[in-house]
């Protein structure tokens, strides 16, 4: 790896024709193959990275994107992580200023948007992936162990989702809502990973990586100097969390609830109410009611506290409806006093 990786080095900066990137394929085609061992493919994509990280190759940042689309579009399936890998570091290296000649980040992932549609096709392709990792693991999803994390094309399966969902992550927040996805995205989302998962970790992850939408402790990038009231952030539009809401409250299993997905419902009930403005601040741990009668999702939360028989989910359901119920405050209007809190 070390002779190829000399060898390309050496080949573009003294070879005059045009054709002076081919070592760039090797490495390419290596970290895509199931045939070499996983020790080896990994080094192979971390050395493509840095070689295209170079001046010398950044020429060729386009030719890979479109390489790496061009996986995500056909597959197979089981070789899109590292795809998806080289794609976040092509775009990383894009300016965060732009100017006429040069996009900033963001203008860069937008573009993409336009031309190739990545929503679509990276929804697509988890779809795909489903398909494909399936009937590698062959037992049906009831008989695979939780806890367990199968090795699909060399990765484990946790792996190959999460990149996927860090990846989608990636761009929204990168595009701050000029990129948003729609509720047929989030169903196609929801059908791969709860109603056709294929592993029983799966939906625990996604619940997991919907509750970071709604993070507060992460902050928006880019604030609009015009704003009179401290930001909130969203990863998603506030219609499009309305929705994802109503999934929580009427999809989810309470009864199996696990506390990943109850930690996914109380951030969006608080995120909601908070929008309605019946909970300030949005944040979980330090709630104050402003309006009990107009709390959005009150039937759920009951519901979980009633039903859930996993006790560390309706022990946190029952702690958080009695702190909804002793945090109460009718007359909490001033600006003055919400700033006490």
């Amino acid at each position: 790896m070390k002779f190829v990786n000399l060898f390309t080095l050496n080949a573009v900066r003294s070879a005059k024709e045009k054709n002076k990137f081919y070592g760039l394929d090797i490495f390419w085609q290596i970290q895509l193959s199931d045939q070499v061992p996983i020790a080896i493919s990994s080094q192979a994509s971390n050395i493509l990275i840095e070689l295209l990280t170079q001046p010398s190759f950044s020429s060729q940042l386009q030719v890979y994107l479109d390489k790496a689309f061009k996986l995500l579009s056909h597959g197979p399936s089981t070789a899109v992580v590292q795809a998806l890998k080289l794609a976040r570091l092509i775009i990383s290296v894009q300016p965060e200023q732009g100017d006429k000649k040069k996009l900033t980040k963001s203008e860069f992932v937008e573009k993409l948007e336009k031309e190739s549609k990545i929503l679509t096709l990276l929804l697509e392709d988890c779809s795909r992936y489903n398909t494909e990792a399936g009937k590698i693991m062959g037992e049906s999803k009831e008989n695979r162990d939780p806890k367990s994390d199968p090795i699909i094309a060399g990765i484990p399966h946790s792996i190959h989702v999460q990149t996927r969902l860090d990846f989608l992550e990636f761009i929204l927040f990168l595009t701050q809502g000029r990129i948003e996805p729609t509720e047929a995205q989030i169903n196609q989302l929801w059908s791969v990973y709860f109603s056709h998962a294929i592993h029983p970790a799966d939906s625990a992850r996604v619940l997991s990586w919907l509750a970071k939408a709604v993070d507060q402790n992460r902050e928006k990038k880019e604030k609009s100097k015009e704003e009179k009231k401290p930001e909130v952030y969203s990863l998603f539009p506030a219609k499009l969390n309305q929705y994802i809401f109503d999934l929580l409250c009427t999809k989810l299993d309470y009864v199996t609830l696990s506390k990943d997905g109850y930690d996914c419902f109380e951030s969006y009930f608080v995120w909601i109410n908070h929008s309605q403005d019946s909970i300030y601040p949005c944040n979980r741990t330090n709630v104050v009611v402003l309006e009990y009668t107009k709390l959005i999702g009150l039937d759920s939360l009951w519901s979980i506290v009633t039903k859930a028989s996993n006790s560390e989910v309706s022990s946190a359901a029952a702690k958080f409806l009695t702190t909804l119920h002793i945090r109460l405050d009718f007359n909490f209007q001033s600006d003055t006093k919400k700033k006490d809190i």
